[in-house]
C-alpha cells in the first residue's frame, strides 16, 4: 500500500516501460490495469515491487488494487501457511 501511494502521489505522466522490463515477456505484453497483470505479476521476483508501483503511477483505483493484491498474495500465503503447518511434510 506505501508503494501504491508514493507512486500514485508522484506520478508524473512519464513512461513505465522500463520498470516492467523485468516481468516475464508475456505480461510485458498485458495492460496494468489487467487483472492478470495486477494478480500473476507478484509471483515473480521484484513482481510485488513492480505491480504496486506501476498500479500508482498508472492511477489504479485504490479498492480494484486492494482487491487483486490480496488475490496475488493468497496462493504464495497458503502455501508458506502449509509448509509452516508441516502439511507439505516427507
Amino acid at each position: 500500500w506505501i508503494q501504491y501511494s508514493l507512486a500514485k502521489r508522484a506520478a508524473a505522466a512519464g513512461p513505465i516501460a522500463g520498470l516492467t522490463s523485468r516481468l516475464p515477456q508475456w505480461l510485458q505484453r498485458l495492460d496494468i490495469a489487467h487483472p492478470a497483470f495486477q494478480i500473476c505479476g507478484r509471483w515473480f521476483p521484484m513482481g510485488p515491487h513492480i505491480v504496486n508501483t506501476a498500479a500508482g503511477v498508472r492511477g489504479i483505483p485504490a479498492g480494484r488494487f486492494l482487491l487483486f493484491a490480496a488475490i496475488g498474495i493468497l496462493p504464495v500465503a497458503l502455501i508458506i501457511a502449509g509448509l509452516a503447518n508441516g502439511l507439505f511434510s516427507r
